[in-house]
């Protein structure tokens, strides 16, 4: 256990170190849980990282846009032109959110996704409520055929959709951004050739 005076001689000693600082010297100890090398809330290049999109903007249900928050619009007064990017920037990846929404149900509407939701369905139908136990493997094996291509047929279409629209740089900096927020594994960046096969990819993020 720690006596008064135990604290008090170490109050004293902290006391002196203090005077003994010189006033001009400036010390960083960090912020807790920050890690030396990682910026928490822009890049390199001034970019906001999505801590920072959390951070600086909101989002207004009147206008259904983002715009700067409170926080945003101080960091703003040195970072004009950079925050107007910003803002522009999250509008964007919000835009593209949505149409990456109705193009997967755009693909539903098709007839190879017809198709293939009806097989999907079908199979699943026939794994979940079928009496019969003797062919559970067969059944299981059905079902995940028709899923992946379903899946699989669907973030083509979609992937294919969006490289039309929006070009495969602006995609790959939207892929980047949107999976360094959960999911995204080993660190992997994705470039303008690899974004449509990144997308693709998705596919198997449905069966996780």
């Amino acid at each position: 256990m720690y006596t008064d005076e135990m604290y008090h001689a170490a109050y004293n000693i902290l006391s002196v170190r203090a005077e003994q600082l010189d006033e001009d010297e400036l010390y960083h100890h960090g912020i807790l849980g920050q890690k030396w090398g990682v910026r928490r809330y822009q890049n390199e290049d001034g970019s906001l990282t999505p801590a920072g999109f959390k951070r600086y903007t909101q989002y207004n249900k009147n206008t259904g846009q983002f715009e700067l928050s409170k926080k945003g619009q101080k960091w703003a007064k040195k970072n004009e032109g950079q925050a107007n990017k910003e803002v522009a920037r999250r509008n964007l990846y919000s835009k593209m959110d949505k149409d990456r929404d109705d193009f997967d149900d755009e693909f539903d509407k098709t007839e190879e996704g017809k198709k293939l939701r009806k097989k999907f369905d079908k199979a699943y139908d026939k794994y979940f409520y079928s009496n019969d136990d003797s062919d559970d493997e067969k059944r299981d094996k059905e079902w995940d055929r028709a899923e992946t291509e379903y899946l699989k047929a669907g973030e083509t279409y979609v992937a294919n959709k969006m490289l039309e629209k929006y070009g495969s740089q602006s995609l790959a900096e939207w892929r980047n951004f949107d999976n360094s927020t959960k999911y995204w594994k080993n660190g992997k960046q994705v470039t303008a050739e690899t974004v449509v096969e990144d997308m693709i990819e998705d596919w198997e993020l449905h069966r996780e």
